[in-house]
């Protein structure tokens, strides 16, 4: 096989999405409340109920995207990722 082929069949970057998203959700699972709850992917990427009712939604999103000086690049409002 061919690098190039490789490279346009990897699940990689997907995978550390996935990841990104599971590692995270379990860092907030270790500072919340004992009466609130999380789940992972239910109503969005990961919600957190609170003890008043409310559910704050939080989508993750995670990028290998480097700008000219090899720097992450952060996405903005415009970006596909995001609609």
């Amino acid at each position: 096989m061919t690098s190039s082929y490789l490279n346009k069949t990897s699940a990689a970057e997907t995978a550390i999405g996935f990841d990104y998203q599971f590692y995270y959700c379990f860092l907030l699972m270790l500072g919340i409340e004992s009466d609130q709850t999380i789940t992972f992917e239910d109503k969005d990427d990961i919600a957190i109920e609170l003890n008043n009712g409310n559910i704050v939604l939080i989508q993750t999103k995670h990028t290998l995207q480097t700008n000219y000086q090899s720097d992450p690049i952060n996405l903005t409002e415009r970006d596909h990722d995001l609609w």
